[in-house]
């Protein structure tokens, strides 16, 4: 009406321009409007889907996709409408994975959450180019649409979201079910490489290289993968499912059965806990009657023959079995039921690595008669006139001088075992044998810096502390592209603590990063310290410690 009234040019101008103003700051204020009742939805549909409530938070996310349809166009509402869309499209996945028999409802479904994905990503690519088309991925495999699925996840790997990792994962799932074996073992290293915790890729790379290679391949990557305990599981299940299904194929190595038995070691399996969590699966995995394992029979139906590795496994069991009472204190007369594994020299130093692992289950339930007895035959005590054989288990020396030394009794013993080790920690260094070097030193030094003994040179913690970070940093520096190898933070912050106690800040600080990086490891970023002398304010060491 104003404008019909104008006949003026100018005035006609002036109140079109007026008319304008006031219609923009109506979108405005409908903008304004809307945006708290919207935000207050999309945080009432947040509670419901996270309830396992998927009906009620796909109606709440519906109801703002249609109120912000309405609303003009803004960076803010294209924010809002890409968490109401990837919301919704989420609560659709929720409602297929609670009714997988839905049929056609199942696929209009799939249809509307892939649709509302992709739709999210594009009005907010930095907060959904990662999960938008991983999630697409998932839907659509769940669907069984696995080429369109490994797409997907593909986009999702070339994101920077923080959990590309898994979607490596994803993706390597979907070249195994498409029969791509070797692109399937990359993605699962490229998942590692994200993220060296990332149980799935583990597990998934042995399971991979189980199904499609030589046994060789997944025991040479899960022989890496046993020293350290967090992985103990994965390549014990592997190991298993190894010798269940090649037990009896031609050139299956008897390691598979060692490095099932350092595996136990490594997560410091007692006796009882390998008979309750182990027995039954070592008897179907190497049964000596095969009418125990049924589905051991030949093409004909006729039962198989006992496996090959059904006396190693008896005389496994029979040592966790047998009575503590029947344990004599020397390896020299053996313990009984042994004849496989001391056949070798690689077979006694996994059987020396499966009585240390007995031997801390008594430590540490406080039965120091049979930790002593155990410790002596991992480490096949005593020694006489010479160095220890290259087979014993190193990590049982510090335990064992600790038990010694708790005994005045056994103070010869102590004497004997600290003089046998520096004698076979000569022959190694003769040999030039890093790896074990940095065993013995690593031993010794947790064995002296348990009784705080700093001074002696080569007798005392400072020493062998230094020693064994040396020996770290020449191995990492021999074997490049293998995994680096660390010190155990708690000793590695002793040897912090005492270069600074001599004054030596020089060297602490190379020290310390290493010292939190450890930790952080651990999950124990609490206990670092926060500076590089810090918590050395005690009295200082001696200077010719």
């Amino acid at each position: 009406m104003i404008l019909a009234r104008a006949r003026d040019p100018l005035m006609r101008a002036c109140c079109l321009l007026a008319a304008l103003v006031a219609s923009t700051h109506g979108a405005d204020a409908q903008q304004v409007a809307v945006a708290p009742r919207v935000r207050m939805t999309i945080q009432q549909a947040r509670v419901h889907l996270d309830a396992g409530n998927a009906q009620a938070a796909a109606a709440q996310y519906d109801s703002v996709v249609v109120d912000l349809r309405t609303v003009a166009d803004s960076p803010e509402r294209s924010r809002l409408l890409a968490s109401a869309l990837f919301g919704r499209a989420s609560a659709h996945q929720q409602q297929i994975a609670g009714d997988p028999d839905s049929g056609a409802t199942r696929v209009a479904l799939q249809q509307q959450a892939v649709a509302d994905y992709q739709e999210a990503e594009q009005l907010d690519s930095t907060r959904f180019a990662g999960a938008a088309p991983n999630n697409i991925g998932i839907v659509l495999r769940d669907a069984g649409r696995h080429r369109e699925a490994l797409t997907a996840f593909q986009r999702a790997t070339r994101s920077r979201h923080a959990a590309r990792a898994v979607f490596f994962v994803h993706a390597a799932g979907e070249y195994v079910t498409l029969g791509f074996p070797d692109s399937a073992i990359a993605a699962y290293r490229a998942a590692l490489r994200i993220d060296s915790t990332l149980t799935t890729a583990r597990g998934g790379l042995l399971e991979t290289m189980l199904a499609a290679y030589p046994p060789d391949s997944m025991i040479t990557v899960a022989t890496r993968w046993s020293v350290n305990p967090t992985h103990g599981v994965m390549v014990t299940d592997a190991l298993y499912r190894l010798l269940q299904t090649r037990s009896r194929a031609a050139g299956l190595p008897d390691t598979a059965l060692s490095l099932l038995v350092v595996n136990f070691a490594t997560m410091g399996l007692g006796p009882a806990d390998l008979l309750r969590d182990h027995e039954s699966r070592l008897i179907a995995a190497a049964p000596c009657d095969s009418t125990l394992a049924p589905d051991r029979r030949g093409a004909n139906g006729a039962m198989l023959p006992p496996s090959p590795l059904c006396a190693p496994v008896r005389e496994l069991l029979q040592l966790a079995r047998a009575a503590d009472t029947r344990y004599p204190r020397t390896f020299n007369r053996k313990f009984a039921g042994t004849a496989w594994w001391t056949s070798s020299v690689d077979r006694l130093a996994v059987w020396s690595m499966l009585l240390r692992s007995f031997a801390a289950h008594y430590d540490g339930n406080g039965h120091r008669r049979l930790a002593v007895a155990y410790y002596e035959a991992a480490l096949a005590r005593p020694w006489t006139n010479g160095p220890p054989p290259p087979w014993m288990d190193i990590e049982s020396i510090a335990p064992m001088a600790m038990l010694y030394g708790q005994s005045a009794a056994d103070k010869r013993e102590l004497d004997d075992l600290l003089n046998g080790v520096f004698l076979g920690k000569s022959v190694a260094y003769q040999q030039d044998d890093v790896a074990k070097l940095r065993r013995m030193h690593t031993a010794l030094a947790a064995f002296f810096v348990a009784r705080n003994e700093w001074v002696g040179g080569a007798r005392g913690a400072l020493f062998q502390l230094e020693r064994m970070h040396s020996m770290t940093t020449r191995l990492n520096a021999s074997r490049p592209a293998n995994d680096g190898l660390v010190d155990p933070p708690d000793l590695l912050n002793e040897l912090r603590l005492a270069l600074c106690r001599v004054g030596r800040t020089a060297d602490a600080e190379k020290v310390f990063p290493q010292v939190v990086a450890g930790y952080q490891r651990m999950d124990r970023a609490a206990g670092a310290p926060n500076s590089v002398c810090d918590g050395a304010a005690e009295a200082r060491l001696p200077r010719d410690s």
